[in-house]
Formats: structure tokens, C-alpha cells, sequence
């Protein structure tokens, strides 16, 4: 989420950005209400590895094999 994303008037990007950066020090409670809603990620990192690994499982799964050309531009529609 980008840092200077608003939702209904509230900063919820910059919210978001502190919660990630004051992660060990936040309480036991928030950090388990944060983790348990959909989508969640502590690392944004992270959480673009773990994108990366589900299309490419996708990729696998219609193609037979996990190895794309790396100069292929194939677009690939999600219907979920």
C-alpha cells in the first residue's frame, strides 16, 4: 500500500507504514488482529515474493514446467 494512500479521508497508508516499522515493539494483541486480516504482510518484501511464487505457480500449472523465458512477454489473465 502506498505510503500517501488515503481511504474516506484517513491516511491508511502512512497508519500502515508505521504499524510495519514499529512491528516488535507493538503489542501481542495488535500485531495478532493485523496478522488475521486478509492479506496482511509484515514485509512488503515479502509479500511480493509471495506473489511472485503464486504466479508462478500458475505458470507451472498451465504450462507443465516453472522455467519462462526470461524475454517471453506472455500476459496471463487471473479468473478467480
Amino acid at each position: 500500500m502506498p505510503g500517501d494512500c488515503l481511504f474516506r479521508g484517513f491516511k491508511l497508508g502512512q497508519w500502515v507504514t508505521v504499524q510495519r516499522s514499529s512491528w516488535d515493539s507493538l503489542r501481542a494483541d495488535r500485531r495478532e488482529r493485523l496478522v488475521a486480516l486478509p492479506g496482511w504482510a509484515v514485509s512488503v518484501r515479502d509479500a511480493w515474493w509471495e506473489g511472485g511464487y503464486a504466479q508462478l505457480q500458475r505458470y507451472a500449472d498451465e504450462n507443465s514446467h516453472a522455467c519462462p523465458a526470461q524475454r517471453n512477454t506472455l500476459s496471463y489473465n487471473s479468473i478467480s
